[in-house]
């Protein structure tokens, strides 16, 4: 399974939107003092990241990490697919 389909299947376990993903994203990165930036544009990329249009940055993959907890963490490649060079 691509990488694209893996993130969407993550976060249709958790029986979430785009929208609720993006939230919580945010929330994490109040947490660790990051700023995003506006919801409407993490919506896009994360539909980005699932359509395999977008590659995820390591900032977004530790989110994700933090979002979904260990899984992509303890395998990035697994989840998010091979890091961005």
């Amino acid at each position: 399974m691509a990488a694209n389909a893996r993130l969407r299947q993550a976060r249709q376990v958790f029986e979430w939107t785009q929208g609720d993903l993006a939230h919580r994203m945010i929330e994490a990165a109040k947490a660790r003092g990051i700023r995003l930036g506006a919801l409407g544009t993490l919506k896009g990329l994360i539909c980005g990241w699932e359509q395999g249009k977008l590659t995820v940055s390591q900032t977004y993959r530790e989110l994700l990490a933090t979002v979904y907890g260990s899984g992509c963490r303890s395998s990035p490649a697994r989840m998010c697919g091979p890091s961005p060079r």
